[in-house]
């Protein structure tokens, strides 16, 4: 009987712990969740910001920038449940591919989702199967979800050369 109530309380504390997932309906908050999983050594004192989102039904992707104009950016996409209207809980921190010239990407879901804080970039040129896909970079920190699997893609400047 012992080891029943022990086992039976071992679980009610395991879906006690596992039901506490940080939820956020804030900038702030948000800001707050991500300085808890970003890993740099300064993550307690370094500027963090939100660069920018995208929504996929239950599913947000944002976006942090971590720094300032005197320091290097790193760009932390993590992923959150949409539980209500503003109501959101931390679901997974990725690491992006970053090109170290302010630009990352990531596979998420079942396409890429880019980030372009580079005010160099004027277009993202994605390749299909089938087609091309030319994407304007507007207003920067830019980010831009294809929803799709792809063959490449590239970062361009306004003459359409790369951007390593």
């Amino acid at each position: 009987m012992g080891r029943f109530v022990a086992l039976l309380l071992s679980g009610i504390l395991l879906l006690c712990i596992g039901g506490c997932a940080a939820t956020a309906s804030t900038s702030e908050e948000l800001i707050a969740i991500a300085r808890e999983h970003v890993p740099i050594a300064e993550a307690d004192s370094i500027e963090i910001a939100i660069a920018g989102w995208i929504d996929a039904g239950e599913r947000s992707l944002l976006w942090f920038v971590t720094g300032n104009e005197y320091q290097a950016h790193s760009y932390i996409p993590i992923e959150f449940e949409v539980v209500a209207p503003d109501q959101y809980t931390f679901l997974h921190m990725y690491k992006a591919m970053d090109s170290g010239q302010d630009i990352a990407a990531l596979k998420w879901q079942s396409g890429y989702c880019f980030l372009v804080n580079n005010e160099d970039c004027a277009q993202i040129v994605i390749q299909t199967e089938k087609e091309e896909h030319i994407v304007e970079v507007e207003e920067l920190p830019f980010v831009y979800y294809f929803p799709a699997a792809l063959s490449s893609y590239q970062f361009l400047d306004q003459d359409g050369m790369e951007i390593f």
